[in-house]
């Protein structure tokens, strides 16, 4: 009979010791847990009042209490006393309280009383402690007691300290992501930088060139940008750029084209994987967008503005980043130059529609119609027929 009592003390201690474990584990957060370890801990201790608390700064921080006459309030810890708690592989009874001076002179004013107290200790570190009131009856706490107790605190200071590592690496992981984003990023407009533009375009280069993808770009500038600026001044004109870098920003695709800030006025735009045709009606419907910008953005007194668009598709002969940007640079030139407000192909994509097209090519949009297509409110743009023959096309 005392066998079978004593097989079913340990079991149940063992199922506790498990509950609690699931417990922290589950939430992983003590501050959250705290109320319901506490009160698991105190029933299978049998004992009237306990507290837990977590160690940071020198302090012994209160998390949750029950009962009267248990600890109620933080609790200053000195280094020695911080060693001694870590070195601390059983409860420390009200005894040896006098080894613990900042805790013994609070008891000492009545602050609070406790029979046990049970550092949670994760390896070297000192990550809390338990503090344990009377115990319901008359007896004190029994060996095979403060052995659970112990069990239950280290089980509980590694799970904690191991979360709180989780965390701080999960910390460090997204300031590191941060900063790299902030190294590439432009701080006005939110856009990708020049270099970093320039390092993808090199890359989807190589891409497109040896497996045969299309690849095209943009190049946006705003019409008249620094007259702008001058008669409005500066505070409206920042809101002017991000207002213009949100607008490409929506209307091109998430996590696939890449837009950058390539000067004070200009955007360049990269479009993996888009062929002529595509690009075009990108840039018409980003065109259109911004020449409405002013009704949809709600600042005072802001004007009314457009901008010329370059795109160029990558060819064959296209070896270098230099040479999509020099095309780009080239057909935003013919944009501006032929009134502004317009979106130009570059002229040797044109030269180009004289030879005898794939199936591919006419219908990546690439034949000598190009035509414009699923552009907002089903309109469809056609290129003018006077301009085919010329050194670019202008829309």
């Amino acid at each position: 009979m005392l066998n079978h009592d004593l097989n079913d003390q340990f079991f149940r201690k063992l199922a506790t010791l498990h509950t609690i474990i699931l417990e922290i584990s589950s939430k992983k957060n003590l501050s959250s847990a705290s109320e319901n370890l506490l009160n698991l801990l105190l029933d299978n201790l049998e004992s009237v009042s306990g507290s837990i608390h977590l160690y940071s700064e020198d302090k012994l921080f209160l998390l949750s209490n029950r009962g009267k006459g248990c600890v109620n309030d933080d609790i200053l810890i000195s280094n020695d006393e911080e060693k001694r708690l870590i070195s601390s592989q059983m409860p420390v009874e009200i005894k040896d309280l006098f080894l613990y001076p900042n805790i013994f002179k609070c008891v000492e004013k009545g602050q609070f009383n406790f029979t046990l107290l049970m550092p949670m200790v994760s390896g070297e570190y000192l990550v809390g402690a338990v503090f344990i009131g009377k115990k319901a009856n008359i007896k004190g706490y029994s060996k095979d007691e403060k052995l659970v107790l112990a069990m239950i605190c280290k089980q509980i200071a590694v799970i904690v300290h191991n979360s709180y590592l989780e965390r701080e690496l999960l910390k460090a992981n997204n300031m590191k992501t941060d900063l790299y984003i902030r190294s590439i990023t432009d701080p006005l407009t939110g856009l990708y930088h020049r270099a970093h533009m320039e390092f993808r375009l090199r890359e989807d280069l190589k891409v497109s060139k040896r497996y045969g993808r299309p690849l095209s770009a943009l190049m946006i500038e705003i019409d008249y940008f620094f007259q702008i600026s001058e008669m409005n001044g500066s505070q409206l004109t920042y809101h002017l750029l991000q207002g213009v870098s949100k607008t490409v920003e929506k209307a091109i695709r998430i996590d696939v084209d890449l837009p950058a800030r390539y000067s004070v006025d200009t955007i360049v735009v990269l479009l993996p994987e888009t062929a002529a045709k595509g690009a075009m009606v990108l840039a018409e419907r980003i065109r259109q967008r911004i020449n409405n910008l002013h009704k949809t953005i709600d600042i005072e007194n802001f004007p009314q503005i457009s901008v010329s668009i370059g795109v160029a598709s990558l060819e064959e002969s296209d070896e270098k980043v230099e040479d999509i940007v020099a095309k780009l640079k080239e057909a935003l030139e013919q944009a501006k130059n032929t009134g502004r407000n317009k979106v130009f192909l570059c002229a040797k994509s044109v030269e180009k529609k004289q030879k005898v097209f794939s199936t591919f090519e006419a219908t990546a949009g690439m034949d000598s119609e190009l035509l414009l297509a699923n552009i907002e409110n089903d309109n469809v743009i056609k290129a003018d027929e006077d301009e085919i023959g010329r050194a670019g096309t202008a829309y």
